[in-house]
């Protein structure tokens, strides 16, 4: 009879379980939803006509402050400098704005306030293809597409065979995938 009462209990209690799971992701997608909503409701973002490459990578950032909508700041007066070829590691707490400011370093957003300069050139001046072929972000979960060890590091780009295999070098997992063969490797992790 126990046995009985709890395995009806249990029958009882799995829908209830799926049902809160549900709820869950259903709450998720209408949020992503809005978000997709709002970014396609954004007016297009203008980009300079400057096209020359930039060559230091010194990055200038001053009294930058930043608010997705304008009632919130999200970014405050933030200034730095990064001399170039230096590396920096953003390190902070979910939602202290780490994403946020790369993304402006990236060309992703308007500034709300503050300048952005790289190479000493305002942001705001350079041509989007001049921003994506030259700023790069690593994420903290990197995105690895199904496709071959060779096409996730050119990332579509007309690169050679010798460029590729330095890059490695540099980054010391050129003994990964040095040999030929290995080039059409399927990438996964």
């Amino acid at each position: 009879m126990l046995y009985a009462f709890i395995s009806y209990l249990s029958r009882l209690n799995e829908p209830l379980i799926e049902l809160t799971t549900q709820q869950s992701m259903l709450q998720q997608a209408v949020v992503a939803g809005e978000r997709v909503f709002e970014l396609m409701d954004r007016p297009r973002q203008r980009y300079g006509s400057d096209d020359t490459p930039l060559q230091s990578g010194a990055i200038d950032i001053d009294h930058l402050s930043f608010a997705y909508r304008d009632d919130n700041l999200v970014l405050q007066d933030i200034t730095l400098s990064v001399p170039s070829r230096s590396f920096v590691a953003l390190v902070g707490h979910t939602g202290s704005g780490k994403s946020t400011l790369a993304s402006l370093l990236m060309g992703y957003y308007p500034l709300t306030q503050g300048e952005i300069r790289l190479d000493g050139r305002e942001i705001s001046s350079l041509n989007h293809r001049v921003l994506r072929q030259g700023v790069a972000m690593v994420q903290q979960d990197p995105v690895v597409m199904a496709d071959t060890f060779l096409a996730n590091v050119t990332l579509g780009r007309d690169v050679s065979d010798t460029q590729v295999w330095q890059a490695l070098e540099t980054v010391t997992t050129g003994r990964t995938g040095a040999q030929p063969e290995r080039r059409a490797v399927y990438a996964s992790w």
